[in-house]
């Protein structure tokens, strides 16, 4: 094994959301290494891909559609689709469409793509920084992570909408993503172990305020003015897409091969400044 490098030469990857923001840089980023490229999407993008599939996440046939249009062998999995709340992209959800699609989708589509990986493979999930309290959820959260049934889990949340525990916090106006995000790096830690048995590793990674088209939908959900940056560290920018690809093709590469079951904070040193301060204090301060 070479750890010198991240090749993924002869390698078949996919990647979700692979027509904008991150999706797209590490599409970009990953053609240059000698990958075999299945794109997974909503919607169709002009990039250098081996085959794109429509997927749905919000639809569990859309999803069972597209894994079965993907061949057999896969090394790597970059997920990366999602929306940014309640706004996105000029549309509208509701609390139960972003849990949806974040997380209830993401977890299934994980779970049907694991049946087509090969052993040495990876996955890497995109969680938030908004998700940065799930080590104090596991507790809360653990009954549903482990649902397996997609009507279940739909159902299981839908009783929960107005519950401040799970999706109903006053203090955050996009909780129904954060909640999810949440979820993801539960999940992945829940199933990092299990998946060590097939030889199969799956990380998250968080990142912070980005440059991507879900950045000013933030923005409004929160009730921030559009074109504005997000909290940073004292670095004073926010980051590329490209910074968050470059984390997520290492994690995937063999140079992480002992790697798995965590969840990778890439802000800055932000989320490190809630640890010591608090976030009140860092929203007060900056």
């Amino acid at each position: 094994m070479s750890v010198n490098q991240v090749d993924y030469t002869g390698k078949k990857v996919v990647v979700t959301g692979g027509a904008s923001g991150m999706g797209e840089a590490v599409v970009k980023l990953i053609a240059g290494l000698g990958a075999e490229i299945y794109m997974l999407d909503i919607k169709a993008g002009n990039l250098p891909v081996k085959q794109y599939i429509p997927v749905n996440l919000a639809q569990k046939d859309s999803i069972d559609a597209a894994v079965a249009a993907l061949p057999g062998d896969l090394s790597a999995v970059f997920h990366c689709a999602g929306v940014a709340g309640k706004i996105y992209m000029g549309n509208k959800f509701t609390d139960l469409d972003v849990v949806t699609i974040n997380y209830i989708g993401l977890r299934y589509a994980i779970e049907q793509l694991t049946k087509k990986m090969k052993e040495d493979s990876a996955i890497v999930l995109v969680s938030s920084i908004a998700g940065f309290n799930f080590r104090h959820r596991i507790a809360d959260f653990t009954e549903f992570v482990q649902i397996d049934d997609w009507d279940e889990a739909v159902n299981y949340i839908s009783a929960r909408v107005e519950d401040p525990k799970f999706l109903r916090v006053e203090a955050d106006p996009n909780r129904c993503y954060s909640f999810a995000k949440e979820c993801v790096c539960i999940y992945a830690m829940y199933r990092s172990w299990s998946l060590a048995e097939k030889r199969i590793r799956i990380n998250t990674i968080s990142p912070g305020g980005t440059q991507t088209p879900m950045h000013d939908d933030f923005l409004e959900i929160v009730g921030m003015p559009r074109g504005l940056s997000m909290p940073v560290s004292p670095i004073g920018r926010e980051a590329s897409s490209e910074e968050m690809a470059s984390v997520m093709l290492f994690l995937n590469s063999d140079m992480a091969s002992y790697l798995s079951g965590q969840d990778i904070c890439v802000d800055y040193a932000l989320s490190s400044s809630w640890t010591f301060k608090g976030l009140e204090d860092h929203v007060r301060t900056n």
